[in-house]
């Protein structure tokens, strides 16, 4: 990602950051008007309907005139072609005012789906060896994904990337303790650098959403049902495809007592994980593979009908929740070690802590801007924290 687009990508941090203050009452109207023009945006910002209405149209228009374009069934020629036009015009977008709009995501997107498309193409057209393919396949996925997420930052194609290598790992025999030992290395590496104040917020989303992936991963490979049923060897290419996936299959008795341990702690060590650490996508993790695991116990053991398990588990967490907030507004500034009921929240991102603004408005941070097409804008990024959250912009 060039710096001046990491640097808009601050730049818009903060003024959200600012704006969610604002709304939750912390700083007053003119503090914002204050800040916003301390770190003006040159960019257009659309309501997000707006964005998601450019990028259909977008996507209508590039694929009509694909197939308008494209000399009968051949693929690859005209793919290539329209990815390395739509990676330019993704390369020219992301550098403009244009920027954010939805154009520079639909002209990404096709981007990546027009070369791989040509990828395809080339691996599978008359190829005697489909296995073979399918894995190179997924590799090449996974890096163009990578180099997508890292070139413009856009998080899907973080979450993509991730994916692709989780289920290229899957197709090697042994899968499943691969999938752990990568998991939780990738879950510890990356949890680290979410909070790096050197990364643009963009790339902190992509690894928050690597995390997700990762911890998704984990948990389906711990899992007891997932364990029963061979949902990660059904991907294996020595093994019966995915045909097999979902059907019960002997497991050794000392490996279904671990994965049902590890099914009931997986849920609890991620959400002690996110108290601790204060971090939303912890808890949400968590509280998923609490539903999860309850499903899992549901299979096994008959206590009821899947939806009344669902429904008293959900009931559960709500009366936790609500006696969790009144026992932090009744303590002393209504906070307990850090943790607060206060709605330290950003209104257009949630979850990210706005307090940044404020640290770098008094500190006089403002830094002189200019239009991107002209190459001046340089941020370092910062950091902030308190209340129950922290983190950097």
């Amino acid at each position: 990602m060039k710096a001046s687009w990491a640097g808009l990508s601050r730049i818009e941090e903060v003024r959200a950051s600012a704006r969610g203050w604002n709304a939750a009452g912390a700083i007053d109207d003119a503090t914002l008007s204050a800040i916003e023009t301390a770190y003006p945006d040159p960019r257009l910002r659309l309501h997000g309907v707006w964005r998601v209405l450019i990028f259909v149209l977008v996507s209508v228009v590039v694929n009509a005139l694909f197939f308008m374009l494209q000399p009968g069934s051949v693929l690859f020629a005209p793919s290539i072609a329209f990815g390395l036009l739509l990676a330019g015009a993704t390369e020219g977008l992301r550098g403009s005012r244009y920027a954010g709009t939805g154009l520079d995501a639909a002209s990404s997107f096709w981007a990546v789906i027009y070369l791989l498309v040509a990828v395809g193409d080339v691996l599978f057209r008359g190829s005697s060896h489909e296995e073979t393919s399918i894995t190179a396949m997924l590799a090449i996925v996974a890096a163009v994904s990578a180099l997508a997420a890292f070139r413009w930052g856009f998080v899907v194609y973080a979450v993509c990337a991730a994916g692709a290598a989780y289920a290229l790992l899957g197709r090697f025999p042994g899968a499943r303790p691969f999938w752990i030992v990568a998991s939780i290395a990738a879950i510890v590496f990356l949890s680290r650098r979410t909070d790096a104040a050197t990364l643009a917020p963009d790339h902190r989303r992509g690894l928050a959403a690597a995390v997700a992936v990762s911890a998704a991963a984990l948990y389906a490979a711990v899992n007891l049902y997932s364990l029963d049923h061979g949902f990660i060897e059904a991907l294996a290419t020595n093994g019966e495809g995915l045909q097999s996936m979902g059907q019960a299959r002997a497991v050794a008795p000392p490996a279904r007592l671990l994965a049902g341990l590890a099914t009931a702690v997986y849920p609890v060590i991620f959400l002690a994980w996110g108290i601790r650490a204060r971090r939303t996508l912890l808890l949400g993790v968590g509280l998923g593979a609490t539903a999860l695991s309850a499903a899992t116990l549901r299979f096994y053991v008959h206590i009821g009908p899947l939806w009344e398990v669902l429904a008293v588990c959900g009931v559960i967490l709500i009366a936790a929740a609500i006696a969790i907030q009144r026992a932090l507004r009744g303590r002393p500034a209504g906070e307990w070690r850090g943790l607060t009921a206060e709605p330290l929240y950003d209104r257009e991102r949630g979850g990210i802590s706005p307090l940044g603004v404020l640290v770098a408005h008094a500190a006089g941070g403002a830094i002189p801007t200019t239009a991107p097409e002209n190459g001046g804008l340089t941020t370092d990024g910062g950091r902030y924290g308190g209340g129950g959250a922290s983190g950097t912009y």
